[in-house]
């Protein structure tokens, strides 16, 4: 028969190694799931990706506050929180930022009022819309123009919406369709 000491210590070790895993999903890494074929052909419909919590912003453990952001690097692929729809994520390349792109579609331009380059904060009344820059937004594109949803539609994305930077497969774009030249 066991001894209840030895219940105790193989339960609290569990707990323990639960936790340390929680935390490091949630603060260091993550997996995310292609859905679509939006990135093709990069990642395939069904593929996971392992991704780095670390970039471009730190995440608070347990909780979705992103804190010391840097730019995105340009070229490499993201997941990222979709700005209008709170339960999707996507899966991108960071394009070279440009706050001029002119590329949105006429018809999903009410998202942003026809102006890309604000973006409405959770509470209008608190704050204001934010400017986005290069220091603040990333400008998302899929590699499969036809049938990607990205910030040709919605526009730069905040930072602070940014999961992270995919690792594995480790992914790097030289040339994306309908991205934004550089000035």
């Amino acid at each position: 028969m066991l001894s209840r000491r030895f219940v105790f210590v193989v339960c609290l070790s569990l707990l323990g190694a639960w936790l340390l895993a929680r935390t490091l999903k949630d603060s260091l890494f993550d997996l995310a799931r292609v859905t679509n074929e939006s990135m093709l052909p990069y990642l395939q419909p069904g593929q996971r990706v392992l991704l780095s919590r670390l970039a471009p912003c730190l995440h608070a453990p347990f909780t979705l506050t992103s804190f010391w952001c840097r730019p995105c690097e340009a070229g490499k692929a993201y997941v990222f929180r979709h700005p209008h729809k709170a339960n999707v994520r996507l899966i991108k390349f960071a394009a070279p930022f440009s706050p001029n792109t002119g590329t949105l579609r006429r018809d999903i331009m009410w998202f942003t009022d026809g102006n890309h380059t604000l973006v409405a904060t959770s509470d209008p009344a608190v704050t204001p819309d934010l400017k986005m820059t290069e220091q603040n937004a990333c400008f998302f594109v899929g590699s499969n123009a036809d049938v990607s949803v990205d910030s040709r539609q919605f526009g730069p994305v905040p930072l602070e919406l940014v999961y992270g930077k995919v690792l594995y497969p480790a992914l790097q774009a030289d040339r994306l369709p309908g991205a934004p030249q550089s000035p």
